[in-house]
């Protein structure tokens, strides 16, 4: 897997991304405006109003991601617009109209094993060369390890140097709240976290105190582990976040939700809606029964062999021969006490997992 370290201030680190990764942006930045053209119908004109209101937004909201972007189009060569509207991609499905494209993603965490914590995630994003592994080395802010998108400024997966490690998977919610223009997108959130929080009780109440929410139809589930042992999961939608801390050693983070105040906020309007729930539950499931099949006592082999399960239902690594409606392209495994972050460029089935390392300030 190709990995990518970058250090300075947020402007400095997008800078540094668009002049390595030019080539893998501009493709990308081109391949999705042909899309947006192509499936939207969107133009310049129904364009140009959506960048004014999230480069306000993004200017009040998170301004060093703001900064980030700003570098990448200028190391790319790429217009600011540009780089914005590529970051905020999911935002325009709602603004536009179209249909999201469901990503089903699985996260699985560990208390405790010889490895000390363990977070798990598959990553069922799509084929695409669009992936990599990267560090930042922020001025203000933490260091964080994580998957990295070309052109982007977040990852859904990481580890930062206190030892927290930050899993997701995302939610289709209802929309609930009549402004949803300003707020955080949900594709932020994980950055933010690992920048600005030590713990998982730190990162519980920046979930809870910060937002709301966009894009409205768009939730996320977090998992969260640190490295003292400590566990918890996360829903949250546009100015909801429920927190469970139950567990028997081991925790689990798909695409629906368990806390009954969040039930209610899930889209399950549509049979291709409740099909993906039912199916996240399969996979919830599965990783609970492979934690107890093995006398709940986590491990690293544990985690990758559950990674790597085909078997149906609640098949984890998810290609063409065992889950067709899903495509795992990343799976990384986050080692909180080591600062030690595992993962695959492909299925965990086909694909051996590299080694990255972040070393503590400690």
């Amino acid at each position: 897997m190709r990995f990518e370290s970058f250090s300075g201030t947020p402007y400095e680190i997008g800078l540094q991304k668009g002049q390595r990764c030019k080539d893998k942006i501009v493709a990308w930045v081109q391949h999705m405006y042909e899309w947006w053209e192509r499936d939207w119908g969107a133009t310049d004109e129904l364009l140009e109003p959506l960048y004014e209101r999230l480069r306000s937004n993004s200017e009040e909201m998170y301004p060093e991601m703001l900064a980030e972007m700003d570098g990448i189009a200028e190391g790319a060569g790429l217009s600011p617009r540009q780089i914005l509207l590529h970051n905020h991609y999911g935002y325009l499905w709602n603004t536009i109209g179209a249909q999201p494209q469901a990503q089903q993603c699985s996260a699985a965490g560990y208390v405790s094993s010889p490895q000390g914590p363990i977070l798990g995630q598959n990553l069922d994003i799509g084929a695409g060369d669009f992936y990599f592994c990267e560090l930042s080395h922020p001025t203000t802010g933490y260091a964080v390890l994580s998957d990295g998108w070309y052109g982007m400024c977040f990852g859904d997966m990481g580890l930062n140097e206190r030892g927290l490690a930050v899993g997701t998977s995302a939610l289709g919610c209802k929309t609930y709240m009549d402004d949803w223009e300003t707020g955080i997108h949900n594709h932020f959130w994980t950055r933010l976290i690992l920048r600005n929080c030590t713990n998982v009780s730190e990162a519980i109440a920046y979930l809870q105190d910060n937002g709301p929410m966009i894009a409205p139809g768009q939730g996320k589930n977090y998992l969260l582990v640190d490295a003292e042992g400590d566990i918890a999961v996360v829903e949250r939608t546009q100015n909801t976040a429920a927190v469970t801390r139950e567990h028997n050693g081991a925790m689990a983070a798909t695409n629906f939700c368990l806390h009954p105040e969040m039930v209610k906020l899930i889209d399950d309007s549509t049979d291709d809606r409740t099909a993906g729930i039912n199916n996240a539950k399969d996979r919830h499931r599965r990783i609970l029964q492979l934690f107890e099949e093995a006398g709940r006592h986590g491990s690293l082999e544990l985690m990758m062999k559950t990674l790597r399960w085909h078997e149906m239902p609640g098949a984890l690594c998810r290609h063409e021969g065992s889950d067709p409606t899903g495509y795992t392209r990343l799976s990384l495994i986050a080692l909180p006490h080591e600062r030690r972050l595992y993962a695959t460029d492909g299925p965990p089935c086909q694909v051996e997992y590299e080694v990255f390392e972040l070393e503590s300030d400690e």
